[in-house]
Protein backbone atom coordinates (compact mmCIF):
# COMPACT_ATOMS: atom_id res chain seq x y z
CA UNK A 1 0.00 0.00 0.00
CA UNK A 2 1.82 2.93 -1.29
CA UNK A 3 -0.22 6.60 -0.66
CA UNK A 4 -3.39 5.44 -0.19
CA UNK A 5 -3.30 3.30 -3.06
CA UNK A 6 -3.18 -0.45 -3.79
CA UNK A 7 -0.04 -1.31 -6.10
CA UNK A 8 -0.16 -4.69 -8.55
CA UNK A 9 1.73 -5.86 -11.33
CA UNK A 10 0.89 -3.57 -14.17
CA UNK A 11 -1.93 -2.57 -12.60
CA UNK A 12 -2.54 0.40 -10.08
CA UNK A 13 -6.09 1.34 -8.03
CA UNK A 14 -7.06 4.23 -6.36
CA UNK A 15 -8.51 4.65 -3.11
CA UNK A 16 -11.35 2.69 -1.85
CA UNK A 17 -13.02 5.84 -1.28
CA UNK A 18 -12.05 8.30 -4.25
CA UNK A 19 -12.70 7.90 -7.52
CA UNK A 20 -9.85 9.37 -10.17
CA UNK A 21 -9.55 9.54 -13.76
CA UNK A 22 -7.03 6.72 -14.00
CA UNK A 23 -9.05 3.37 -12.48
CA UNK A 24 -11.59 1.84 -10.11
CA UNK A 25 -12.30 2.08 -6.97
CA UNK A 26 -12.24 -1.00 -4.90
CA UNK A 27 -16.06 -1.05 -4.10
CA UNK A 28 -16.43 -1.29 -7.90
CA UNK A 29 -17.34 0.71 -10.98
CA UNK A 30 -17.57 1.14 -14.89
CA UNK A 31 -14.56 0.63 -17.12
CA UNK A 32 -14.54 2.54 -19.75
CA UNK A 33 -11.14 0.72 -21.26
CA UNK A 34 -9.54 -2.80 -22.19
CA UNK A 35 -8.06 -5.37 -19.98
CA UNK A 36 -5.27 -6.36 -21.26
CA UNK A 37 -3.95 -10.39 -19.75
CA UNK A 38 -0.77 -11.54 -20.97
CA UNK A 39 0.04 -15.16 -22.26
CA UNK A 40 -0.71 -17.48 -19.61
CA UNK A 41 -2.04 -14.66 -17.06
CA UNK A 42 -5.81 -16.04 -16.21
CA UNK A 43 -8.74 -14.12 -15.17
CA UNK A 44 -9.73 -16.30 -12.17
CA UNK A 45 -13.70 -16.29 -10.80
CA UNK A 46 -15.18 -17.49 -7.31
CA UNK A 47 -13.60 -18.08 -3.79
CA UNK A 48 -11.65 -21.39 -5.07
CA UNK A 49 -10.57 -20.04 -8.66
CA UNK A 50 -12.85 -22.47 -10.21
CA UNK A 51 -13.77 -20.40 -13.22
CA UNK A 52 -10.73 -19.72 -15.27
CA UNK A 53 -10.28 -17.42 -18.55
CA UNK A 54 -6.79 -17.14 -20.16
CA UNK A 55 -4.83 -17.47 -23.14
CA UNK A 56 -1.55 -19.73 -23.09
CA UNK A 57 0.01 -18.39 -26.39
CA UNK A 58 -1.65 -20.56 -28.83
CA UNK A 59 -4.92 -21.12 -27.32
CA UNK A 60 -7.41 -20.13 -25.58
CA UNK A 61 -9.50 -21.59 -22.54
CA UNK A 62 -12.66 -21.22 -20.42
CA UNK A 63 -12.21 -23.60 -17.67
CA UNK A 64 -14.91 -24.48 -14.96
CA UNK A 65 -12.50 -26.61 -12.10
CA UNK A 66 -15.25 -26.42 -9.63
CA UNK A 67 -18.01 -29.28 -8.67
CA UNK A 68 -20.65 -27.65 -10.45
CA UNK A 69 -20.60 -27.21 -14.64
CA UNK A 70 -19.77 -24.20 -17.21
CA UNK A 71 -23.44 -22.85 -18.04
CA UNK A 72 -23.67 -20.31 -21.03
CA UNK A 73 -27.14 -19.20 -20.87
CA UNK A 74 -28.61 -16.88 -23.56
CA UNK A 75 -32.75 -15.23 -23.11
CA UNK A 76 -33.08 -15.77 -26.74
CA UNK A 77 -30.47 -18.39 -27.37
CA UNK A 78 -26.42 -19.01 -27.80
CA UNK A 79 -24.48 -19.49 -30.67
CA UNK A 80 -21.13 -20.37 -31.59
CA UNK A 81 -19.37 -18.81 -34.92
CA UNK A 82 -16.36 -17.74 -36.26
CA UNK A 83 -14.62 -15.11 -34.59
CA UNK A 84 -15.70 -12.41 -37.04
CA UNK A 85 -19.42 -14.07 -37.37
CA UNK A 86 -18.84 -14.99 -40.96
CA UNK A 87 -19.65 -18.62 -40.32
CA UNK A 88 -21.90 -20.53 -37.69
CA UNK A 89 -20.88 -23.56 -36.04
CA UNK A 90 -24.32 -24.01 -33.77
CA UNK A 91 -27.08 -22.46 -32.76
CA UNK A 92 -29.76 -23.08 -29.78
CA UNK A 93 -32.50 -20.89 -30.10
CA UNK A 94 -34.96 -20.53 -26.95
CA UNK A 95 -38.42 -22.75 -27.42
CA UNK A 96 -36.84 -23.39 -30.86
CA UNK A 97 -33.90 -25.48 -32.75
CA UNK A 98 -30.79 -26.65 -31.89
CA UNK A 99 -28.81 -26.55 -35.08
CA UNK A 100 -25.34 -28.24 -36.22
CA UNK A 101 -23.52 -26.59 -38.93
CA UNK A 102 -20.27 -27.75 -41.56
CA UNK A 103 -18.73 -25.05 -43.22
CA UNK A 104 -21.21 -22.55 -42.57
CA UNK A 105 -23.81 -25.02 -43.81
CA UNK A 106 -26.97 -26.44 -41.73
CA UNK A 107 -26.71 -29.95 -41.07
CA UNK A 108 -28.74 -31.53 -38.12
CA UNK A 109 -31.33 -29.40 -36.72
CA UNK A 110 -33.42 -30.73 -33.80
CA UNK A 111 -37.63 -30.58 -34.13
CA UNK A 112 -40.23 -30.98 -32.13
CA UNK A 113 -40.71 -34.50 -33.40
CA UNK A 114 -36.82 -35.73 -33.66
CA UNK A 115 -34.46 -33.88 -35.78
CA UNK A 116 -34.09 -32.98 -39.31
CA UNK A 117 -30.80 -33.69 -41.31
CA UNK A 118 -29.35 -32.84 -44.34
CA UNK A 119 -27.24 -34.96 -46.90
CA UNK A 120 -26.24 -38.25 -45.94
CA UNK A 121 -26.12 -40.12 -43.09
CA UNK A 122 -22.78 -42.40 -42.57
CA UNK A 123 -22.86 -44.60 -39.23
CA UNK A 124 -21.29 -47.73 -37.90
CA UNK A 125 -24.49 -49.02 -37.07
CA UNK A 126 -28.19 -48.35 -36.27
CA UNK A 127 -30.93 -49.12 -34.07
CA UNK A 128 -34.44 -48.17 -35.22
CA UNK A 129 -38.04 -49.02 -34.31
CA UNK A 130 -39.71 -47.37 -37.15
CA UNK A 131 -38.95 -44.98 -39.75
CA UNK A 132 -41.35 -42.06 -40.37
CA UNK A 133 -42.39 -40.62 -44.09
CA UNK A 134 -43.01 -37.04 -43.21
CA UNK A 135 -45.19 -37.90 -39.49
CA UNK A 136 -47.58 -39.02 -41.25
CA UNK A 137 -47.13 -42.92 -40.51
CA UNK A 138 -44.52 -45.37 -39.84
CA UNK A 139 -43.13 -46.26 -43.57
CA UNK A 140 -40.42 -48.76 -42.65
CA UNK A 141 -39.93 -50.94 -39.48
CA UNK A 142 -36.97 -52.68 -38.04
CA UNK A 143 -37.75 -55.34 -35.36
CA UNK A 144 -35.14 -56.62 -32.83
CA UNK A 145 -34.20 -59.82 -35.21
CA UNK A 146 -33.21 -56.89 -37.84
CA UNK A 147 -36.65 -57.79 -39.56
CA UNK A 148 -37.27 -54.77 -42.33
CA UNK A 149 -40.98 -54.30 -42.82
CA UNK A 150 -42.01 -51.70 -45.78
CA UNK A 151 -45.78 -50.22 -44.96
CA UNK A 152 -46.67 -49.21 -48.55
CA UNK A 153 -44.61 -51.72 -50.80
CA UNK A 154 -41.55 -51.46 -52.73
CA UNK A 155 -42.21 -49.04 -56.24
CA UNK A 156 -40.20 -49.41 -59.11
CA UNK A 157 -38.62 -47.07 -62.22
CA UNK A 158 -40.35 -44.09 -60.30
CA UNK A 159 -43.38 -45.87 -59.72
CA UNK A 160 -46.15 -44.31 -56.80
CA UNK A 161 -49.27 -46.10 -58.11
CA UNK A 162 -50.12 -48.45 -54.83
CA UNK A 163 -51.79 -51.03 -57.04
CA UNK A 164 -47.91 -51.64 -58.64
CA UNK A 165 -45.79 -51.74 -55.69
CA UNK A 166 -45.06 -54.96 -54.78
CA UNK A 167 -46.20 -55.13 -51.11
CA UNK A 168 -45.80 -58.65 -49.80
CA UNK A 169 -43.42 -61.57 -49.74
CA UNK A 170 -43.68 -64.49 -47.95
CA UNK A 171 -42.50 -68.61 -47.97
CA UNK A 172 -43.93 -70.94 -45.91
CA UNK A 173 -45.82 -74.57 -45.39
CA UNK A 174 -49.04 -76.19 -45.59
CA UNK A 175 -50.70 -78.91 -45.26
CA UNK A 176 -52.98 -80.07 -48.29
CA UNK A 177 -55.41 -83.10 -48.28
CA UNK A 178 -57.58 -85.13 -50.58
CA UNK A 179 -61.22 -83.59 -49.79
CA UNK A 180 -62.83 -85.21 -52.04
CA UNK A 181 -62.40 -88.84 -54.23
CA UNK A 182 -61.29 -90.60 -51.53
CA UNK A 183 -62.01 -92.09 -48.40
CA UNK A 184 -60.24 -93.77 -45.26
CA UNK A 185 -56.83 -92.37 -46.10
CA UNK A 186 -53.72 -92.84 -44.76
CA UNK A 187 -50.57 -90.92 -45.79
CA UNK A 188 -47.41 -91.06 -46.14
CA UNK A 189 -46.32 -88.16 -47.58
CA UNK A 190 -48.66 -84.72 -47.24
CA UNK A 191 -46.65 -81.72 -48.16
CA UNK A 192 -47.38 -78.32 -49.30
CA UNK A 193 -44.90 -75.46 -50.21
CA UNK A 194 -45.45 -71.81 -51.08
CA UNK A 195 -43.56 -68.59 -52.16
CA UNK A 196 -45.68 -65.18 -52.53
CA UNK A 197 -44.88 -62.70 -54.07
CA UNK A 198 -47.69 -59.59 -54.32
CA UNK A 199 -50.64 -61.35 -55.12
CA UNK A 200 -49.26 -64.05 -56.94
CA UNK A 201 -49.37 -67.86 -54.57
CA UNK A 202 -46.51 -70.56 -56.06
CA UNK A 203 -47.01 -73.83 -54.58
CA UNK A 204 -46.00 -77.78 -54.72
CA UNK A 205 -47.65 -80.09 -53.61
CA UNK A 206 -46.84 -84.03 -52.62
CA UNK A 207 -49.13 -85.92 -52.03
CA UNK A 208 -48.52 -90.25 -51.16
CA UNK A 209 -51.98 -92.53 -49.74
CA UNK A 210 -50.63 -95.58 -47.92
CA UNK A 211 -54.36 -96.72 -47.71
CA UNK A 212 -57.63 -95.58 -49.34
CA UNK A 213 -61.09 -96.43 -50.80
CA UNK A 214 -61.92 -95.01 -53.97
CA UNK A 215 -65.36 -93.07 -54.06
CA UNK A 216 -67.25 -92.09 -56.87
CA UNK A 217 -66.90 -87.79 -56.29
CA UNK A 218 -64.86 -85.08 -58.12
CA UNK A 219 -61.19 -85.86 -56.94
CA UNK A 220 -60.03 -82.42 -55.22
CA UNK A 221 -57.19 -81.11 -53.09
CA UNK A 222 -57.84 -79.02 -50.43
CA UNK A 223 -55.63 -76.54 -47.69
CA UNK A 224 -53.81 -73.96 -50.14
CA UNK A 225 -52.39 -71.36 -47.97
CA UNK A 226 -54.60 -68.55 -49.30
CA UNK A 227 -58.00 -68.04 -50.62
CA UNK A 228 -57.55 -67.31 -54.35
CA UNK A 229 -59.34 -63.73 -55.27
CA UNK A 230 -62.97 -63.90 -55.74
CA UNK A 231 -62.60 -61.98 -59.11
CA UNK A 232 -60.13 -62.76 -61.16
CA UNK A 233 -58.21 -65.24 -58.70
CA UNK A 234 -58.41 -68.57 -61.17
CA UNK A 235 -55.13 -71.01 -60.87
CA UNK A 236 -54.14 -74.11 -62.75
CA UNK A 237 -51.36 -76.72 -62.10
CA UNK A 238 -49.44 -79.22 -63.47
CA UNK A 239 -47.93 -82.87 -62.73
CA UNK A 240 -44.32 -82.89 -61.84
CA UNK A 241 -44.39 -86.82 -60.77
CA UNK A 242 -47.28 -88.71 -60.80
CA UNK A 243 -47.97 -92.65 -60.53
CA UNK A 244 -51.10 -91.65 -59.32
CA UNK A 245 -52.76 -90.60 -62.81
CA UNK A 246 -51.91 -92.79 -65.93
CA UNK A 247 -52.14 -90.29 -68.47
CA UNK A 248 -52.42 -92.63 -70.86
CA UNK A 249 -56.14 -93.72 -69.67
CA UNK A 250 -56.76 -90.51 -68.34
CA UNK A 251 -57.41 -88.32 -71.36
CA UNK A 252 -56.02 -84.53 -71.45
CA UNK A 253 -55.93 -84.47 -66.92
CA UNK A 254 -56.07 -80.91 -66.10
CA UNK A 255 -56.30 -79.35 -62.58
CA UNK A 256 -57.48 -75.73 -61.91
CA UNK A 257 -58.43 -73.61 -58.88
CA UNK A 258 -61.72 -71.45 -58.99
CA UNK A 259 -62.37 -68.16 -57.98
CA UNK A 260 -62.61 -67.38 -54.01
CA UNK A 261 -60.99 -70.76 -52.82
CA UNK A 262 -58.86 -72.96 -51.26
CA UNK A 263 -58.49 -75.46 -53.50
CA UNK A 264 -57.31 -77.66 -56.39
CA UNK A 265 -60.14 -79.47 -58.92
CA UNK A 266 -59.29 -82.09 -61.21
CA UNK A 267 -60.40 -82.85 -64.50
CA UNK A 268 -60.79 -84.30 -67.90
CA UNK A 269 -60.84 -82.87 -71.09
CA UNK A 270 -65.10 -83.93 -70.87
CA UNK A 271 -65.99 -83.76 -66.79
CA UNK A 272 -64.99 -84.23 -63.86
CA UNK A 273 -62.57 -86.36 -62.66
CA UNK A 274 -63.78 -88.93 -59.92
CA UNK A 275 -62.09 -91.16 -57.83
CA UNK A 276 -63.37 -94.34 -59.64
CA UNK A 277 -62.11 -93.56 -63.03
CA UNK A 278 -60.26 -95.62 -64.12
CA UNK A 279 -56.43 -94.75 -65.04
CA UNK A 280 -56.23 -93.65 -61.42
CA UNK A 281 -54.54 -95.96 -58.61
CA UNK A 282 -55.50 -94.20 -54.96
CA UNK A 283 -52.13 -95.27 -53.63
CA UNK A 284 -49.34 -93.80 -56.08
CA UNK A 285 -47.83 -90.71 -55.66
CA UNK A 286 -48.49 -87.47 -56.62
CA UNK A 287 -46.20 -84.68 -57.27
CA UNK A 288 -47.60 -81.24 -58.26
CA UNK A 289 -46.54 -77.80 -59.15
CA UNK A 290 -49.25 -74.62 -59.35
CA UNK A 291 -50.31 -70.85 -59.35
CA UNK A 292 -52.81 -68.64 -59.03
CA UNK A 293 -53.74 -65.21 -58.07
CA UNK A 294 -54.56 -64.69 -53.81
CA UNK A 295 -57.13 -62.14 -52.34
Amino acid sequence: MAGGKLISTGVEFPDATTQTTSGLPLTGGTMTGDVSLGDGVKATFGASDDLQIYHDGSNSYVDEQGTGILKLRGSAGIALEKYDSTEQMLTAYHDDAVTLFHNGSSKLATTSTGIDVTGSVTCDGFTSTGIDDNATSTAITIDSAEHVSLAHGIGFNGDTAAANALDDYEEGTFTPTYSLGFTGITYSAQQGRYTKTGDVVNYTIALTMSAATASANHVRISGLPFTSDATDGYGGAYLSYSPFIDAATVSRFVMHTPVNDTRVLFYTNTSQLLGTDAGIAPTGALLIMGSYFAA
